[in-house]
């Protein structure tokens, strides 16, 4: 039997000598740690890292954490991407805010959660990191006066963007009634006097919270069953779909329901 050469052919491909178009929706499909990857091989790959969009989303967090020995830090993540354990060193913080903005020239986040509560992330520094941000659904959570102040600020940064806040505290009626019309506020505050009893918003309030905003959502409002009756009929002047959740007394539902004509025996 003869033999008969076998030849071999190496196909190289240079990535970068694609259309710019194709490049730019190449660059949008990458994980955020391809991204951190690719902007290490060579000067054109980290301009093309830095000046593309890097496309959209799931999620992102902003938030304080705590480790395993219960100190606090920060936590900062894009999807399953986290940018490692950061703690109240600024030299960290520092080297975060220079990687960032060469990592993206924009980027879509479809819902973002972020607490500036001024102690471990300051309002700079989130403003800082989320400058190249474009954000669908923004979720701003609230422990102090501090914290709440800093969300109004930030939401202002996102004119777009649909707004939540979710309080864990006891903000001042007046605050509260100072609120543009957002779409999402949640009450989850503890009362002051026992920890396991919630706070009672009370209904003059409450009325104003329904009638400004689109979804609300509180623990016990002390409601009696005319007051229920009006609730409702606030609710269903609008047009628009919208939801509000909270805890009424078994007994004032059972007086609301009497009064067309229901009682246990009814079917």
């Amino acid at each position: 039997l003869s033999s008969f050469p076998i030849f071999t052919h190496q196909f190289t491909m240079d990535l970068l000598a694609l259309p710019d178009v194709f490049l730019r929706k190449l660059m949008r499909t990458m994980t955020m740690k391809d991204r951190m990857a690719a902007r290490l091989t060579c000067r054109a790959f980290e301009r093309l890292v830095a000046n593309s969009h890097a496309g959209c989303f799931e999620n992102a967090r902003i938030i304080p954490d705590f480790d395993r020995n219960n100190r606090k830090r920060k936590l900062i993540t894009i999807d399953d991407h986290s940018f490692g354990d950061i703690d109240s060193e600024e030299g960290r913080s520092e080297q975060i805010l220079q990687v960032a903005p060469l990592l993206f020239s924009r980027i879509s986040i479809q819902s973002a959660v972020i607490e500036c509560d001024g102690d471990v992330f300051c309002l700079d520094f989130v403003r800082s990191f989320t400058k190249k941000f474009i954000i669908q659904e923004l979720i701003l959570v609230s422990r102090t006066k501090k914290g709440f102040e800093n969300s109004l600020l930030l939401m202002n940064d996102f004119p777009k963007s649909k707004c939540t806040f979710d309080l864990l505290f006891l903000p001042e009626d007046e605050a509260l009634l100072a609120l543009p019309p957002i779409s999402t506020i949640s009450i989850w505050a503890r009362s002051e006097m026992r920890l396991d009893e919630p706070w009672q918003l009370y209904t003059s309030l409450f009325f104003k919270l329904i009638e400004t905003h689109r979804n609300i959502y509180v623990k016990h409002v002390p409601i009696t069953s005319d007051e229920l009756e009006k609730t409702i009929e606030i609710i269903d002047k609008s047009a628009r779909k919208r939801s509000v959740h909270f805890l009424a007394s078994s007994f004032t539902i059972i007086r609301w329901l009497r009064k067309y004509g229901m009682s246990e025996e009814s079917q």
